[in-house]
């Protein structure tokens, strides 16, 4: 280290050292998530805003277990539709419990809940399914999706 900063002071810099959990590649915490989420659904859609959310569940499990808990740390602003600021807090319960973590307190706040419920497909043929499938923690949260969904290749 002591080599690393004479380098760098030759070269008028200064070097400083921040140490921060595993996680994946390019991966974003759960509120800067959220603002690319109310960016796509006022730009592209709710489809894009939930390609998104599926990016996010691919980017936790793809990390650390501190990274894990660092993604979802800080709570993130509401996207302005009820039922994604829902699926956000379900999703990272359902993480959490995943990798054996507690889930932050952000997530049972009031405005975390969405009524009526939301079915994801929007599909009501595949409305018994969702009821059926869906992660607890999601149901809690008033959002319905088979948990087949979070399981991409």
């Amino acid at each position: 280290m002591s080599t690393l900063q004479r380098i760098v002071a030759v070269a008028g810099f200064d070097v400083d050292l921040v140490l921060r959990p595993q996680v994946r590649r390019g991966a974003k915490p759960v509120a800067d998530v959220a603002t690319t989420i109310t960016e796509l659904l006022h730009t592209e859609g709710v489809r894009s805003a939930w390609r998104e959310v599926l990016d996010f569940v691919d980017d936790v499990r793809g990390s650390s277990r501190l990274g894990k808990a660092w993604l979802v740390a800080d709570p993130p602003p509401l996207c302005g539709d009820t039922r994604f600021d829902a699926a956000l807090a379900g999703i990272v319960e359902f993480l959490c419990n995943e990798a054996g973590i507690a889930a932050p307190s952000w997530t049972t706040e009031a405005t975390r809940y969405v009524e009526p419920w939301w079915f994801v497909a929007g599909l009501p043929g595949y409305e018994a399914m969702a009821l059926r499938d869906s992660p607890v923690e999601l149901k809690r949260h008033g959002v319905f999706v088979n948990e087949g969904a979070f399981d991409r290749v």
